[in-house]
């Protein structure tokens, strides 16, 4: 098999947002939006091969695409954590030890358990592990 053309207008995925009205409706987004989406972020971020991504958003998330695809884009390693760890700054804490995990993006709540905790010794150790803590 061959491997199917694209279009830069080609759809890449839809999310299902509500946006500012309320109201669900589904967004588009074309390969080029995607491409210039992940571009942007590699190099914004200085990703690279040595790096390890946490895949921490649900797959129903819009955050979940870019942390899925950007790795591999440019041959860093994805670690999907599930949700128990990312829910609890302990386990999240041994699972960026145990795993290497240098790219980190959590949401504000979490980020805010995590530094009420900096004073336990595995949080500030793995913390200190990171490359990049991004909270969104």
């Amino acid at each position: 098999a061959r491997a199917a053309r694209r279009a830069a207008s080609s759809l890449a995925y839809l999310v299902y947002t509500s946006g500012s009205s309320g109201a669900p409706k589904g967004v588009m987004i074309e390969q080029r939006g995607l491409s210039n989406h992940l571009a942007s972020l590699i190099s914004e971020l200085g990703l690279s091969p040595k790096d390890v991504i946490a895949q921490t958003a649900p797959q129903s998330f819009v955050i979940s695409v870019w942390q899925f695809l950007a790795g591999p884009m440019v041959g860093a390693r994805v670690h999907v954590c599930g949700s128990a760890i990312v829910q609890d700054p302990m386990l999240l804490a041994r699972e960026i030890e145990r795993e290497g995990i240098t790219v980190l993006e959590i949401v504000p709540s979490l980020l805010r358990l995590i530094l009420e905790r900096m004073d336990e010794a595995p949080i500030r150790r793995a913390i200190a592990k990171l490359r990049l803590l991004i909270s969104t």
